[in-house]
């Protein structure tokens, strides 16, 4: 089953976001898991995520809320999951995209 985050669209400044990213792997025994971001202007940054399950037994998704500053730039943000396994190996996730709007469609 696909995750799905808990809304259709992402604002600028959104706090307590639900993001959640499907991983395709069972992450109950992962070390670490991570969202690997880049926004449209560039800057980039690691929000730590946690495994869960998403309608399903198997923990696949990778799962973030936001705080503070994580949503602050109107545009795309492109977003890679990161997962640390028990061998140390560490796997990186297919690009996903989502967009950030201003409120009210103000222009940055």
């Amino acid at each position: 089953m696909a995750c799905n985050t808990t809304v259709d669209h992402f604002y600028v400044g959104t706090i307590g976001l639900e993001i959640l990213i499907d991983t395709g792997m069972d992450l109950s025994t992962a070390t670490a898991v991570s969202i690997l971001i880049r926004r449209q202007n560039g800057t980039t940054g690691t929000w730590t995520a946690e495994p869960y399950a998403d309608g399903t037994a198997e923990q696949t998704c990778a799962r973030y809320k936001t705080v503070a500053g994580d949503l602050d730039v109107a545009g795309v943000y492109q977003a890679h999951a990161r997962v640390t396994l028990a061998d140390g190996s560490i796997l990186t996730g297919a690009l996903t995209e989502f967009l950030v709007e201003n409120l009210y469609g103000q222009r940055s």
